[in-house]
């Protein structure tokens, strides 16, 4: 038998509490980046934390740290900064 609309679609309480993890997750990330680079020159880019060295930046996505270069034809994906410093 097929499930009514209505319990499939989430309703405004398990919206509130997507929206209330999400913003906690976001927290502690963010805490855990401004641990793992004190040094670096934090900034909010679009609203995402992002925490600079030279021309790299990294962002801290569920605890693990995603490190990119800015070139002059945009943002791309590295596997490990030249300096964390």
């Amino acid at each position: 038998m097929i499930a009514p609309l209505g319990t499939i679609l989430p309703n405004a309480a398990q919206l509130a509490i997507a929206d209330w993890h999400a913003d906690r997750q976001a927290a502690k990330d963010e805490a855990k980046g401004h641990h793992l680079f004190p040094r670096a020159i934090f900034r909010r880019v679009g609203g995402e934390p992002r925490w600079y060295t030279g021309n790299q930046f990294a962002i801290v996505k569920n605890g693990v740290a995603k490190w990119f270069e800015t070139r002059s034809d945009g943002d791309y994906a590295i596997q490990s900064p030249k300096s964390t410093h």
